[in-house]
Parts: C-alpha cells; sequence; structure tokens
C-alpha cells in the first residue's frame, strides 16, 4: 500500500491546492500543479473529483481484496458520512483515537494504527483483519455492548482480554497480533447489567 498511498496523498494535496480557489479543473501543468495555466484548460471538470476520491479510498474503502476497510493514521480526520456495508457511517479521529459511527451511535472506537480489513459487523458480532504492521498494544472498543455480554474475543487462535468500561467493551490487542483475523462475539440477549 505504500506506493498507493503516496499517489493517494500527492494526489489530494494537487486538488486540495485548487480547491482553495473553489476550482475543480480536469488537467494540472505536470511540472507546476497548476490547474489554469494553459488557454484551453477548464476550472471546473468533473473528471476533476476523482483526485480526492483517492485520498478518501485510502482512508475507507470496500474492495474485492480487503472488504470493507478502515485505515487510521492517529492524524486528525473526519470523513463521511459515507454509504458502507453498514449503511452511512463518518469515521473521526481526534487524538489518535478513531471511532466509527452510524448516524449519531459510535460502532467502533479504537486507537488501532494502520488498516483494519475485511470489517463486518453482524447481529452480536464484529470480525477484522489487524493491519500486518501492528507496532504497538492497542485497544478496540464496542460501544454499548457491555464486557459481561461477550462471549468470545479472538486474534488468530489466540483469546483476547476484555473488560467493561461504563457498558462498553475494551478489547486488548497485543502489539504481536500482525496481520491475524480478529472476532468479536456477544450475547445481545443478555441484560445490560450482566
Amino acid at each position: 500500500h505504500g506506493v498507493a498511498s503516496t499517489l493517494a496523498e500527492r494526489s489530494f494535496a494537487l486538488f486540495e491546492r485548487a480547491w482553495a480557489f473553489r476550482l475543480c479543473p480536469e488537467n494540472y501543468n505536470a511540472v507546476s500543479g497548476e490547474p489554469l495555466d494553459q488557454p484551453d484548460t477548464e476550472g471546473f471538470y468533473g473528471w476533476g473529483a476523482l483526485l480526492p476520491t483517492v485520498a478518501v479510498g485510502e482512508i475507507m474503502d470496500a474492495s474485492p481484496w480487503d472488504g470493507w476497510h478502515i485505515t487510521t493514521t492517529g492524524e486528525p480526520t473526519r470523513l463521511g458520512p459515507l454509504e458502507s456495508p453498514l449503511g452511512p457511517v463518518t469515521l473521526t479521529i481526534e487524538g489518535g483515537i478513531a471511532t466509527l459511527t452510524r448516524g449519531e451511535e459510535a460502532v467502533l472506537i479504537t486507537d488501532v494504527r494502520g488498516r483494519l480489513s475485511d470489517l463486518r459487523f453482524g447481529r452480536g458480532m464484529v470480525v477484522f483483519t489487524l493491519p500486518a504492521d501492528l507496532a504497538a498494544p492497542a485497544t478496540i472498543t464496542l460501544p454499548g455492548v457491555p464486557g459481561g455480554a461477550v462471549l468470545l474475543a479472538r486474534a488468530g487462535t489466540r483469546d483476547l482480554a476484555w473488560t467493561d468500561r461504563d457498558g462498553s467493551t475494551a478489547v486488548t490487542i497485543p502489539a504481536d497480533a500482525n496481520g491475524l483475523a480478529c472476532r468479536i462475539v456477544w450475547d445481545e440477549e443478555r441484560p445490560e447489567q450482566a
């Protein structure tokens, strides 16, 4: 993803510079990046909107290879609402903490850095694959899922520790869980005090 990430960053920077003047050009000068330095250049053209789309896909996208994924760097970000397999969602990163919300409801909070791929939510479960380059221990929090309702939290074949934090489940991800598929399953029928 390194070369693709660089392309996405540079594409967005090029677009953002023009968008500051509310331009969405079709063409840019290959040397200077200027959007209107040729007589036949249009200042607002639909194809120009593809440049920031590449950057959006770096943060959140769905593909046949990675499924639905979100990528967090810890940098302040707000993306959305966007359509997703979960419906319209917004990803916000503040203070190194990423929060995925559906409407006003937070559905996942994490300090994981990198790409969470193959992200799927189902009735009483969430599954995802951790970044291949996980560098530090991290936490995945499931708001509104009481710790007492959790039946299973696993990375690969390893059981993960979890705790209840004010009615939400916080699952600890060890730093050596690089690239492992994770599954968290809970009983939706259990009362909140469980």
